[in-house]
């Protein structure tokens, strides 16, 4: 999830501290350090001011990771993490024992089915420009959604990093509210004068350089496998009505490891052409949509509604999250939506269109369209061999006798 259109909405920023509902998993950390014999002297240090990452990855290519995962540091450093990717994300330190905020929410005093985004995924307990926040472990802190794009007024900075000043020893564990499952990572902070030598930022570079290649090369191998997976699973069986069924993959991980930490946000095949009558069927194991929209503007992801106090109201969009297929045949002038597709999504994780109509037809995913998650649909007459015209259970044979509707050989 993307340049949203939601973005703009993140106005004013303000403290949101709400009800939690997924437990937080705690990380074990591995980490190479250098040292020094017990009986040393206490190393004294000054307070470093040290920079990580957050996700890695462009346009289509998503990596979601902290660069490093792990970290190492002193009572008094300060800890900066900035955006890195396409592809949103947050910062998010979480009281011990508490649970992960859902990433929307009840709006309270409405109907059930209503829902906003969790202002507690969507906003930052610091503003961008604000004072630095020092962290001990007992409260909840988070960057809020994480973008390289500057939102409001010209001069407003972008809400692109996030600051702590860690003031407490201990093993702090911080997440991704968007993704966080698979997207983790652990702050260790000794006391100023252990008789430990913390990474420099030196040290954090090279660490982080390394995990992101290792990412790299397992979404360059996602590709791979998702090509070829395309290449040779596209045309399906002969469907019940005499036509062909072809399948296309939203998406792609890599499949041995089942890295999802990993993402291409692309449709394999990405333009397919078939025939009149033919069906698609999409698949996908992530968090896409399958979405056809005639309006010259998508449907928004979260509608803002301004509240007299705080931060606006994001109200999630009916048009992006809730199915649309008024008809099982594609019509080019309706809205047509699968929602999200997934394992763990209540449309299941594949969705079909049967085409009659020929034409390109244009289509995406609702959630990652910014970065460039789209595909086509070209649908051309159908020749009708004359061994299939006398005989419909016979193949199209052969190839020099196919004749069109018309009549025409």
């Amino acid at each position: 999830m993307y340049k949203y259109i939601f973005l703009a909405a993140l106005l004013p920023m303000a403290l949101i501290i709400a009800a939690c509902t997924t437990e937080v998993e705690i990380e074990k950390i591995v980490e190479v350090t250098r040292e020094v014999p017990v009986s040393a002297a206490p190393v004294s240090a000054e307070p470093k001011e040290l920079n990580l990452l957050v996700g890695a990855g462009r346009d289509t290519e998503a990596i979601m990771a902290f660069f490093p995962r792990n970290l190492r540091v002193r009572v008094g450093d300060t800890v900066t993490w900035k955006i890195n990717s396409d592809e949103i994300h947050t910062v998010t330190f979480l009281p011990e024992g508490a649970q992960v905020p859902e990433f929307f929410s009840s709006i309270p005093g409405e109907e059930p089915g209503n829902f906003m985004m969790n202002p507690q995924v969507a906003f930052p307990t610091r503003l961008p420009g604000a004072g630095v926040e020092s962290y001990d472990g007992a409260g909840f802190f988070t960057s809020g959604i994480l973008s390289e794009i500057p939102q409001g007024p010209p001069g407003t900075p972008p809400n692109d990093r996030i600051t702590l000043t860690f003031a407490q020893a201990g093993t702090f564990n911080y997440l991704c509210l968007i993704h966080p499952g698979n997207m983790t990572g652990t702050v260790e902070v000794l006391a100023a004068d252990a008789p430990v030598v913390a990474p420099s930022q030196g040290d954090i570079d090279a660490q982080a350089k390394q995990e992101s290649a290792t990412a790299q090369a397992r979404l360059n191998l996602a590709r791979q496998q998702a090509e070829g997976l395309a290449n040779f699973m596209f045309h399906s069986d002969v469907a019940a009505d005499g036509n062909d069924s072809w399948q296309v993959k939203a998406g792609a991980t890599e499949m041995v490891t089942g890295d999802m930490n990993t993402q291409i946000l692309e449709f394999f095949p990405q333009d397919i052409t078939i025939k009149l009558g033919d069906t698609v069927v999409w698949g996908s194991d992530f968090f896409h949509s399958i979405t056809f929209d005639p309006a010259p503007e998508p449907a928004p992801f979260v509608i803002p509604e301004p509240q007299p106090q705080g931060p606006p109201l994001l109200r999630q969009s009916n048009a992006a999250f809730r199915p649309a297929k008024p008809s099982p045949v594609f019509d080019p002038a309706q809205y047509f939506n699968s929602a999200d597709l997934g394992p763990f999504s209540v449309s299941g994780n594949s969705w079909s269109l049967k085409f009659d109509k020929p034409g390109t037809y244009k289509y995406f995913c609702i959630f990652h369209r910014e970065q460039g998650m789209e595909g086509t649909v070209t649908v051309t007459e159908r020749n009708v061999s004359l061994v299939s015209a006398l005989d419909p259970g016979a193949n199209e044979f052969p190839e020099g006798l196919a004749v069109d509707r018309n009549g025409n050989i």
